[in-house]
């Protein structure tokens, strides 16, 4: 098998409306700021507090920008999201 490093993706699933998007750029500057490239993507269905809502974040030392063909971690806070 071929050793992969910082090649991976995070999907955090929370209710719109509850800060999830402060934390999740959080989350995103924090990685970048230790030097690993990094984007991140939020999925929002609906503007409306209380519905799904998605953040993709893609940890990539070649720099790719879009998701990844599969979901290496998945954090799934509340039922409606999961």
């Amino acid at each position: 098998m071929e050793r992969i490093v910082n090649d991976f993706q995070l999907n955090i699933a929370t209710a719109n409306g509850t800060g999830s998007q402060s934390a999740n750029l959080i989350l995103l500057h924090t990685m970048f700021n230790m030097g690993v490239p990094v984007s991140g993507k939020n999925l929002f269905p609906s503007n409306i507090a209380g519905l799904p809502t998605w953040y993709i974040l893609r940890v990539s030392d070649r720099g790719y920008q879009a998701p990844g063909d599969r979901t290496h971690i998945q954090v799934i806070m509340n039922k409606a999201t999961w």
